[in-house]
């Protein structure tokens, strides 16, 4: 942005400011797929000491099924990560880096550093393993519960998981479609419709849009959704996780405006909170992954408290909270919405 002078230009602060933010995350990047590219050398110092403390892991805690040793576990990959983050610091002189650039010392801040070496140790599958299959047997009920749940909710229909009618992306949706645009026609026209020929049922339908249900595919609900959220179980990183559960989380929101495009619907849409986790527990119904609370719980477990405060450990809660719709009586919402409604399988 630039405030334009008679003499001369004077370029706006904040842009300015934008910029360098812009420069410093672009710098991040690049350090860090440096750091990357050195580990993949087997003498390089740093993947020596990963591999040793990898292979001590998977040898401690392989079979474990208490929750002493999951909190035994959880202190050793923090201990490590520690030993990783102060050597690392001094290796790549941070300290320098951090005083020769106005953002270096918050991009290279102990959040943002330690989930880029949390995620290069779960990048070892064998440790992701081992992790999760501990969390799966320490929380063994929970999972079994959620599992039955939402196998009754799989085959429930839209009303059930209160999804209005109008974000349902099926014929429910192009009806109402057609009846918000038949209403607005109405209201436009009414101060001119003075004779018959005006109110002829063929002029209304000028108005409308093309009855294009029978010709345009409308295909399964957030199909998109579905199969990026089925993505997580095949990523072992935290990091790589969470920006599939943002990459899902706007998809949804690209399939609305999608499948409102094919039917020249253009009028405003907010989806509140109500509306975002009724679609959210549908999409996890459908997606069918088997140990989706146990991938919400490791994430928890391994990803800081600045990751989980950002907006995609918003969409991570919602996932849990939907996930966690295993009695059918109540889900709890941050007290914003409780769904009420039994669910009897005939």
């Amino acid at each position: 942005m630039c405030i334009r002078d008679s003499s001369h230009v004077v370029r706006h602060p904040t842009s300015e400011r934008a910029q360098a933010i812009a420069l410093h995350k672009k710098f991040y990047k690049e350090a860090t797929s440096l750091i990357e590219k050195h580990l993949q050398s087997r003498h390089f110092v740093f993947r020596i000491l990963i591999d040793a403390f990898s292979d001590f892991f998977v040898t401690a805690y392989a079979g474990d099924s208490t929750a002493q040793r999951l909190q035994s576990a959880k202190d050793d990959v923090a201990a490590f990560l520690q030993l990783l983050f102060d050597t690392m610091r001094i290796f790549y002189h941070f300290e320098i880096l951090s005083k020769s650039f106005e953002f270096a010392e918050a991009l290279f801040a102990s959040d943002n550093f330690v989930n880029f070496l949390i995620s290069i140790l779960f990048e070892r599958r064998k440790n992701y393993e081992v992790m999760l299959e501990l969390l799966k047997k320490i929380h063994a009920t929970e999972v079994e519960r959620s599992r039955k749940g939402l196998d009754v909710l799989r085959n429930a229909d839209f009303a059930t998981f209160g999804i209005s009618k109008l974000y349902r992306l099926n014929e429910e949706t192009v009806r109402e479609i057609h009846a918000a645009a038949r209403r607005k026609s109405s209201y436009t026209e009414a101060p001119i419709r003075k004779d018959s020929q005006t109110n002829s049922p063929d002029q209304k339908v000028e108005h409308l849009p093309r009855r294009e249900e029978n010709t345009i595919e409308i295909g399964h609900p957030y199909q998109k959704s579905i199969d990026l959220l089925r993505m997580i179980t095949s990523l072992s990183s935290p990091l790589h996780k969470m920006k599939v559960i943002l990459q899902f989380a706007n998809s949804i929101n690209e399939e609305i405006n999608t499948f409102f495009r094919k039917f020249h619907y253009k009028e405003p849409k907010v989806l509140d909170g109500d509306d975002i986790f009724a679609i959210i527990l549908y999409v996890v119904t459908q997606a069918e992954v088997p140990d989706m609370l146990c991938q919400i719980k490791f994430l928890s477990h391994f990803t800081t408290p600045s990751l989980q405060n950002s907006i995609i450990g918003y969409y991570t809660c919602l996932l849990y909270t939907s996930d966690a719709a295993d009695d059918l009586l109540c889900v709890d919402l941050g007290g914003r919405r409780i769904i009420k409604k039994k669910i009897t399988v005939k």
